[in-house]
């Protein structure tokens, strides 16, 4: 699934990867997205599902012909916070402007400021109804980068700042491979890893999630740290040692570095969320008792 103009060229390339959608916090607009099957690559023609320019739905809740309204017919785009989080970021139903866009999967999103005014990455979908049967389901990542103009702004880290403290911000930087080293889901994906390894470690304190985690240094480190690792795993796994013509090539060497990098930062990352975790815990049994000044009855 490809998202934007500058996507289009990678239909086809590289299926089962989780494509990112990026705006601004509190942007206004209607956001063009092309749906691409995560499994083939291949475009997903909306018209073999019956939907055309002219069956777009206004209509956001899952309804059925048992409660008197038309059921579901369309593209209905969903982004939450965490995947149990509740309520929804937002619940929409895309439109499908022509036939052409139609056969191309292309949608766009109606969003306004009500949609987007939390920054984070979230987890998002766009789900395909058939006359209200649920046909595909593609899921994909959702940034909202932050709007410095607010008050009181935090977190969270972007993918922005990801790449710049790994120095993978353009191909031309990394002039050896040509190209940057970490996809924009896959930074993505790091970015939110850390919140969870946060929420599951016990105790069970202070729940956040990669819209208001307020911790952004140790967090950005964190990320670092999943995305060294990952690139790790790839390299020993496609690692192959080779000579020829007297000229010796090892072009995967670095994945032992790589693994070190990443699973210091990663037991820097672990380390420190459960002193963090620990202090908020002490805080909070002094909270229940009403500080350590409080006279205990007798």
């Amino acid at each position: 699934m490809a998202f934007a103009n500058d996507c289009l060229d990678k239909v086809g390339v590289c299926p089962n990867r989780l494509w990112t959608v990026s705006m601004a916090q509190l942007a206004t607009e209607d956001k063009r997205i092309q749906l691409i099957d995560p499994l083939t690559g291949e475009l997903i023609d909306l018209t073999k599902y019956d939907i055309h320019s002219s069956s777009s739905s206004s209509s956001s809740s899952l309804s059925s012909s048992s409660s008197g309204e038309a059921p579901v017919h369309g593209v209905q785009v969903i982004a939450r916070e965490r995947y149990e989080a509740t309520p929804y970021l937002f619940k929409i139903m895309a439109k499908v402007l022509s036939e052409e866009d139609a056969h191309n999967g292309i949608i766009h999103l109606p969003l306004t400021d009500k949609e987007t005014c939390k920054p984070g990455i979230f987890v998002a979908q766009s789900a395909v109804f058939e006359h209200g049967v649920l046909r595909r389901v593609i899921p994909f990542w959702l940034e909202l980068t932050p709007d410095l103009n607010l008050d009181a702004q935090i977190g969270p880290i972007t993918m922005a700042e990801v790449r710049l403290a790994i120095r993978d911000v353009c191909p031309a930087i990394n002039f050896l491979i040509d190209d940057v080293e970490f996809k924009d889901e896959e930074v993505a994906w790091a970015i939110r890893r850390p919140i969870d390894y946060w929420n599951e470690v016990p105790p069970p304190v202070a729940q956040f999630s990669p819209a208001n985690f307020p911790y952004r240094y140790h967090w950005l480190n964190a990320a670092i740290g999943e995305l060294l690792t990952m690139a790790a795993i790839w390299m020993h796994r496609n690692s192959l040692d080779y000579s020829a013509a007297g000229l010796s090539v090892r072009d995967m060497a670095k994945w032992a570095d790589y693994m070190k990098m990443g699973q210091d930062m990663k037991s820097e990352w672990k380390g420190w969320v459960q002193n963090k975790k620990l202090e908020i815990n002490i805080d909070g049994g002094y909270s229940s008792l009403g500080g350590y000044r409080y006279a205990i009855p007798r």
